[in-house]
């Protein structure tokens, strides 16, 4: 990754030649954005896949037309300076690996570090316990760190389909006791009640 960024960065500076001060302020940008290249957010990365996966899907089955349109997603904010950001992700950072990029070591801790009350495992609350489980949400036990989740409903055949979490050999059981097995599998350091 380290070669690619050199490679972007020179390229960038190529493509910016002109006056000295665009020049300056172009490569102010190229560096932000060179800082945060490693950055990795689950929430994003799930909303990207899901977006694949559905055109993907549109066009093998002919069913309905896939989207023609170009798709921007902005998060220009996290070029901007924040402190701790672009470090790389050390041991003590609980977060997943390289979220420390664009959050810092600070909010990636206090986010280690929060107690998290999740109602449900169904649909939904399978998509928040893999997005909280993969950023590292209550994985920070010495400080409070925990994720509790409620959910009295069993597991029918018809779940499998949309709560990703689940598995055949799940099908009778609590969904939150199948949820909490699931997202141990992810990751044995979380606190999850």
């Amino acid at each position: 990754v380290g070669d690619d960024i050199a490679i972007f960065k020179n390229m960038a500076k190529q493509a910016a030649m002109g006056d000295k001060k665009t020049d300056k302020a172009f490569s102010a940008i190229v560096e932000r954005f060179c800082r945060c290249s490693k950055a990795k957010l689950a929430p994003v990365q799930a909303l990207c896949g899901a977006l694949g996966a559905q055109e993907a899907l549109k066009a093998a089955s002919g069913l309905y037309n896939p989207i023609k349109q170009f798709l921007l997603y902005d998060c220009e904010e996290l070029l901007h300076k924040v402190k701790g950001a672009g470090e790389e992700d050390a041991k003590g950072c609980y977060g997943a690996a390289g979220q420390t990029y664009a959050l810092g070591k600070t909010l990636t801790k206090k986010l280690a570090s929060q107690k998290v009350f999740v109602v449900g495992s169904g649909a939904i609350g399978c998509e928040i316990l893999k997005n909280l489980s993969a950023m590292g949400a209550g994985t920070r036990k010495s400080k409070g760190g925990k994720i509790i989740l409620t959910d009295m409903d069993t597991i029918e055949k018809s779940n499998l389909s949309r709560q990703l979490l689940f598995r055949d050999v799940d099908v009778g059981k609590f969904k939150s006791s199948a949820a909490q097995e699931a997202i141990l599998r992810f990751n044995l350091s979380r606190q999850l009640l």
